[in-house]
């Protein structure tokens, strides 16, 4: 089994309210049970400081850089089922699939809804590395 993603467009950043798109594309070379697909984003700002190693000392010109590291958003998107596999009968702890391929498609939207203070978001940024 093999699982790729792929995006409707690709960005370098991703701000507030913006969209993310694509599609999970699923190759079963085999007969294969699965009891669910989901795509996960997550978003983490990292931002650097510099400033004197020694501030109190007149002649310190030697700099000294400190890494900070802030996950700023977390996002699941269930694709499989689908809400229509879930409706046709009695929810099953996995499926069977057929060998061939097959595509979910994912959205999501880049919000600054899910933090606790929107003040936080401001000004940053999400990066696809």
């Amino acid at each position: 089994m093999s699982a790729t993603i792929f995006l409707d467009s690709r960005h370098t950043h991703y701000t507030n309210l913006d969209f993310l798109s694509g599609k999970v594309v699923l190759h079963l070379p085999t007969e294969t049970a699965i009891g669910g697909i989901q795509v996960k984003l997550e978003g983490v700002s990292r931002t650097r400081l510099s400033g004197l190693r020694h501030p109190h000392h007149v002649n310190s010109d030697k700099k000294r850089t400190e890494l900070e590291v802030h996950k700023i958003l977390y996002k699941v998107a269930t694709v499989f089922p689908t809400p229509g596999v879930m409706q046709t009968g009695s929810p099953a702890t996995s499926y069977t699939f057929a060998p061939g391929s097959y595509e979910y498609p994912f959205n999501f939207k880049v919000s600054c809804l899910d933090f606790t203070s929107a003040d936080i978001f401001l000004g940053e940024y999400l990066t696809l590395d």
